[in-house]
C-alpha cells in the first residue's frame, strides 16, 4: 500500500507525508463530507471547466447573435453603449468577475443613478447571454444578477442660465461644442446626440432629424434649429460622419465635465435638455408643440416646467 501510494503521487510531485498532512487537515475542516465532494463543489464555484471568455468577447458574440436575429440598430447601439466601458474596467474572464466588482464599477461612473441603473441592466443581459453559452454556470445567479440594484433618484430639475450657457459654449472644445450647443438649444438627449450624423443636421431647412433608430422613444421626430444654434454650428457645416467622434456615453460625460470645469460652471444633470425645453416653452407658449419636438409627453414637459 505504501508503494502504491508513492507511485500514485509521483505525477503530482507531492511527497506522501505532505499528501497525508493535507488530507488530514482537509477532512478535519469538512467533517463528515468526502474530500472529493468538497473539491467538486470548489471546482463549480471557481468555474474551473468554463471557457475564460472576457466581457468584451461576450459583447461581440451577443451583438453578432442579435444582428442575426434581426435586432434593431438602436438595441445594438445601446448594448455596446453600456458594455464598452465596462469591458475596459472589468477585464478578467467573465466567470471571475464578482458582484462586488460590478458594484464598485457602477459607483465609479460619473453619471446619474438612472444611467447606472441602465448600465446594470445591460450587464445583466450580457451575463445572462454568457450563461446561455455555457461561459457561466447554468445552475445559479450571475454576478450581475447579484449586484446591487440601483435606485433611480428623481432630484430637482435644474437649468443653465443664459450667462452659464455662454460660458459653456465659449469654453467648449471643438469636439464638445456640438454636444453643448445641440443639447442646450435643440434639447436632444445626450445619447441621441451621440448617435447623430451630420447628414441629419439640415442647415438649409433649419432642422435636425432624429430617426426612429436613434431616438429613445423609437419614434422619428424633426427638431427645429433656432438661429443661435445655427450660428454656433456654422463652422461645422459640410462636415460628414458622426457629430461626436465616439458613440459612448462615458465619452459624452467626459466632454460635458471637462467643459463645465473649463467654464467654471457647475454641471447640472440633464441641464442642457431641461434648459432647451424650458426656454422653448417660454418662447412659444405651446407645450404640445414642444413635447413633439422633444420626444416627451405633454404631461412630462409640464411636470418639468413645474419643478423649476
Amino acid at each position: 500500500m505504501f508503494k502504491a501510494a508513492v507511485e500514485r503521487l509521483k505525477p503530482l510531485r507531492v511527497p506522501l507525508s505532505t499528501a497525508v498532512e493535507e488530507y488530514a487537515a482537509a477532512r478535519e475542516r469538512i467533517g463528515k463530507h468526502s474530500l472529493l465532494d468538497a473539491v467538486e463543489y470548489f471546482a463549480r464555484q471557481v468555474n474551473l471547466n468554463l471557457p475564460p471568455k472576457t466581457l468584451r468577447e461576450v459583447t461581440e458574440e451577443m451583438l453578432q447573435a442579435k444582428r442575426a436575429d434581426g435586432a434593431s440598430r438602436r438595441y445594438q447601439q445601446n448594448l455596446r453603449y453600456y458594455a464598452d466601458n465596462a469591458a475596459d474596467v472589468l477585464t478578467k474572464p467573465i466567470g471571475e468577475i464578482t458582484s462586488a466588482e460590478i458594484d464598485d464599477y457602477l459607483r465609479s461612473l460619473p453619471v446619474s443613478s438612472r444611467t447606472r441603473q441602465n448600465v446594470r441592466g445591460g450587464l445583466v443581459t450580457l451575463f445572462a447571454f454568457a450563461r446561455s453559452r455555457h461561459y457561466l454556470p447554468r445552475d445559479r445567479a450571475t454576478a450581475a444578477d447579484l449586484s446591487t440594484r440601483v435606485k433611480a433618484r428623481t432630484g430637482e430639475i435644474e437649468i443653465f442660465t443664459p450667462v452659464e450657457m455662454r460660458k459653456l459654449l465659449n469654453a467648449a472644445s471643438e469636439a464638445a461644442l456640438p454636444l453643448i450647443a445641440i443639447g442646450g438649444f435643440a434639447g436632444l438627449r445626450t445619447a441621441e446626440i451621440a448617435r447623430l450624423d451630420w447628414a441629419e443636421v439640415n442647415f438649409s431647412d433649419g432642422h435636425i432629424v432624429v430617426s426612429a433608430a436613434k431616438s429613445k422613444t423609437a419614434s422619428r421626430r424633426i427638431v427645429p434649429m433656432p438661429e443661435n444654434l445655427q450660428k454656433w454650428l456654422a463652422p461645422y457645416r459640410g462636415m460628414k460622419g458622426t457629430v461626436l467622434p465616439i458613440e459612448h456615453f462615458n465619452t459624452c460625460c467626459k466632454l460635458e465635465n471637462e467643459t463645465a470645469e473649463a467654464a467654471k460652471v457647475k454641471w447640472r444633470h440633464n441641464g442642457l435638455r431641461h434648459s432647451a425645453i424650458s426656454y422653448r416653452v417660454a418662447q412659444c407658449g405651446d407645450v404640445a408643440r414642444v413635447s413633439l419636438e422633444a420626444g416627451n409627453s405633454p404631461q412630462m414637459i409640464s411636470a418639468t416646467i413645474a419643478k423649476l
